[in-house]
């Protein structure tokens, strides 16, 4: 679609997409239509500008309406019938003043139970159906705030994986041991639930009225599901008037109202919108507890896991340090020096008079500038690897918005600089012999 010449519209909150693809993003918000023009790199840096400016419309109209709500306040006959257009504007004022901006309060310091020593433990477990196994041998001891993402194709086994730690589900061999400090929160994706006539407020508040914080502090359900994008004026409505989406999103609320220090989360992107999805992931960010995420989601599994579990490959459960995009990254890199040996094993099978036939071709051979350059482009390709590594780390270093517009430009201009300079080396080292 990137090197496609025709026109494309499309509704996506897939980041990964949206950031190679697209060339002008559009942002229905308030009833009002944005435009930017560029990829979502360039879409976040100008959308905060535009966040800064509201902020400081509202700081305005909050001292203006503090100067307003005094002269609303006094005497009857200091507002006459010539002050009518004053108290219009004071109402007009007191709407910006009110408005309450996704960015408000963000951060929250959680405070779950405390894990113990044992945590979760995985001894040789396997797993699978009617006869087949889908993975097998997984041992594995969970540790003080890890965070492992799996992935694989369709129907390997990676919502059965979560529900054998959980111990939902017993495995076929092996055995899961859970510590008595463990409390999971287990997002499922199929959604919860909700008893017919239920409303917003209830769901949540069913599970906990309130979430504890650090320092003694705590946030409300409805605080919560502020956070989350349910105005108040919302929360008691019926649920069964939500969307999909909504629904999934009070769902994940009530896993998080529990206050677990264990989470398993169930592919929890999907049908979520972008500004619900940047919300989960800085509460995640600021997870203390023990996190295991399955999602097809890029973006999401480069912010917040640290280890990838790889199945559907082989039977045994194949571990990566790192993100999604470094676990793609030493996938190529495999296939690339598998490439290389196979190549290397196929060249002593070429006969000796197509060999020849090169050798003695001098409108193929190397010049001496040509054998200069081919001598330089080691270097020159191991150089624009480091600095594809270095770009690539600080990409998912969660930086500014402006910090990631540049970085991305840089990245694909090494990028590209890299492959050229590798299509070369290979041109030139074929026509070296």
């Amino acid at each position: 679609l990137a090197q496609s010449k025709m026109t494309i519209l499309m509704i996506t909150h897939d980041r990964f997409f949206l950031e190679n693809v697209c060339d002008t993003i559009l942002e229905l918000q308030d009833q009002t239509l944005y435009k930017y023009k560029g990829n979502y790199s360039y879409y976040l840096n100008k959308r905060g500008e535009r966040k800064e400016n509201a902020l400081a419309s509202r700081a305005k109209a909050r001292g203006i309406f503090k100067r307003e709500l005094e002269w609303m306040r006094s005497t009857p006959s200091a507002r006459t019938g010539k002050s009518k257009s004053r108290i219009e504007r004071f109402y007009e004022i007191k709407k910006e003043a009110k408005k309450r901006l996704e960015e408000d309060g963000m951060a929250l310091l959680l405070n779950p139970q405390r894990l113990g020593g044992k945590i979760v433990e995985l001894h040789k477990i396997a797993h699978g159906f009617d006869g087949s196994l889908l993975f097998e041998n997984l041992t594995h001891h969970f540790k003080h705030g890890e965070r492992i993402g799996i992935v694989g194709p369709n129907g390997s086994g990676k919502s059965t994986l979560l529900d054998l730690i959980t111990q939902n589900s017993l495995p076929l061999r092996g055995k899961v041991v859970v510590g008595e400090t463990v409390v999971f929160g287990h997002y499922h994706q199929s959604g919860a639930h909700f008893p017919e006539g239920q409303r917003i407020i209830e769901a949540v508040c069913e599970i906990a009225e309130f979430m504890p914080l650090e320092k003694g502090q705590k946030i409300t359900a409805a605080q919560l599901l502020e956070r989350f994008l349910f105005p108040r004026s919302s929360h008691h409505q019926m649920i069964s008037t939500l969307s999909g989406g909504e629904r999934k999103r009070l769902h994940l609320l009530q896993v998080l109202m529990a206050n677990p220090n264990f989470l398993i989360l169930d592919e929890p992107t999907n049908d979520l919108d972008i500004y619900t999805l940047q919300i989960l992931e800085e509460f995640l960010l600021d997870f203390p507890g023990c996190l295991v995420v399955v999602s097809h989601d890029r973006y999401f599994m480069d912010r917040i896991v640290e280890h990838i579990w790889v199945l559907g490959t082989v039977k045994d459960v194949r571990f990566f340090p790192g993100n999604y995009s470094q676990y793609r990254l030493a996938i190529a890199d495999d296939k690339r020096h598998k490439q290389e040996l196979e190549d290397a094993a196929k060249a002593p099978t070429e006969s000796p008079t197509h060999l020849a036939s090169i050798k003695n071709d001098y409108s193929q051979r190397l010049t001496f500038k040509e054998k200069y350059e081919l001598e330089q482009l080691d270097d020159k390709i191991a150089e624009l690897e480091t600095k594809k590594e270095a770009l690539t780390e600080q990409l998912y270093a969660s930086p500014t918005p402006a910090e990631l517009q540049i970085l991305s430009q840089s990245l694909h201009e090494v990028t590209a600089a890299l492959d050229k300079a590798e299509n070369r080396w290979i041109e030139l080292s074929e026509r070296n012999g």
